[in-house]
């Protein structure tokens, strides 16, 4: 006497392929638009190698700054394993030239125009970067010193700066005024008095004369030296 029956082994694959990717990868710009990269990423599946897609794709160029690479690996049964890795592309900042500092002679309360010229700016990938000077030329710069501030930004978007120093100083003595030679009677034995205007200008500002012996004093008989500052 034989029996038979019949069962039904299903045998199933739920384990995604192992994807294994490079480390973060950094490199330097070889344009202002970015680099090329080139990189290996692959996927095993119970000893079977497996196709793995990424984006960007090995061989893109990548602009500069930081991209996320996303990767994925799909086995025959349908399971997929993912993964990211990022691409950093750097450039290098603009070098600005040396810059000298200035000094003026003031022209008035308020300190003296100062006209310059900008700093030469090198940059490897862009040929002419944007360059601006904070106070800007021909500004007024106050009587002391003034710090300048040279920014170059790069079509890149990378920037440096450099400073230098503007100095406004008044080193011009006040002209002064004073009149000719003066005669005058003698009004008592102690001698006259005597009036005179002195009066004296100067670039910055208004100046106080002071003379001695002073306007309205007595003079004696004889010859006075008055003595104006």
């Amino acid at each position: 006497n034989v029996g038979s029956a019949t069962l039904e082994v299903t045998v199933t694959d739920t384990a995604p392929p192992v994807i294994t990717l490079p480390a973060p990868i950094a490199v330097g710009a070889a344009t202002a638009g970015g680099s090329a990269v080139t990189y290996t990423a692959s996927a095993i599946d119970r000893g079977i190698e497996v196709n793995v897609s990424c984006a960007p794709q090995s061989g893109s160029i990548f602009p500069i700054g930081e991209t996320t690479v996303s990767c994925s690996a799909t086995d025959r049964p349908g399971n997929t394993a993912t993964g990211t890795f990022s691409v950093t592309v750097t450039a290098p900042p603009p070098v600005i030239a040396p810059v000298s500092g200035i000094t003026v002679e003031a022209t008035s309360g308020a300190g003296a125009m100062v006209t310059f010229g900008l700093p030469a700016v090198v940059d490897d990938l862009d040929p002419a970067p944007v360059v601006a000077a904070s106070p800007a030329a021909g500004s007024v710069f106050a009587i002391g010193n003034t710090i300048v501030t040279v920014t170059a930004t790069s079509a890149t978007g990378q920037t440096a700066s450099a400073t230098f120093v503007v100095t406004v100083r008044d080193t011009t003595p006040p002209a002064l005024t004073v009149p000719g030679p003066i005669t005058a009677a003698a009004t008592a034995t102690g001698g006259a008095a005597v009036t005179f205007s002195v009066t004296a200008t100067d670039a910055v500002g208004a100046v106080a004369t002071i003379c001695t012996p002073a306007s309205g004093a007595t003079f004696p008989v004889g010859t006075t030296t008055v003595a104006c500052t």
